[in-house]
């Protein structure tokens, strides 16, 4: 079996559904929401390993809901060398 190592990107992608594009100035609410699991990377890992792969996952995940990140590789049965970080934002 192919043994391959993926650096990419983890994403939770948050999509919001409208009945029309905001004009400037205005604000209306959403339809909808929803999150689905995502990201370039992540992608590739899941093709990857659907195709037959052994395939371990490199890359970074918020502290926040990095988990659900890390479930989901799991899930899939990829490995992964992931580093969960804090985001700091400083402000000058």
């Amino acid at each position: 079996m192919t043994q391959i190592l993926n650096f990419g990107s983890l994403n939770i992608d948050k999509v919001y559904s409208l009945d029309h594009i905001v004009n400037e100035g205005e604000t209306i609410s959403a339809i909808s929401y929803n999150e689905g699991l995502g990201g370039k990377g992540l992608n590739q890992s899941i093709a990857l390993k659907r195709a037959g792969a052994d395939v371990i996952h490199a890359g970074f995940v918020g502290e926040d809901d990095g988990d659900i990140l890390l479930d989901y590789l799991a899930k899939n049965e990829i490995n992964f060398l992931v580093k969960k970080f804090l985001e700091i934002l400083v402000m000058l």
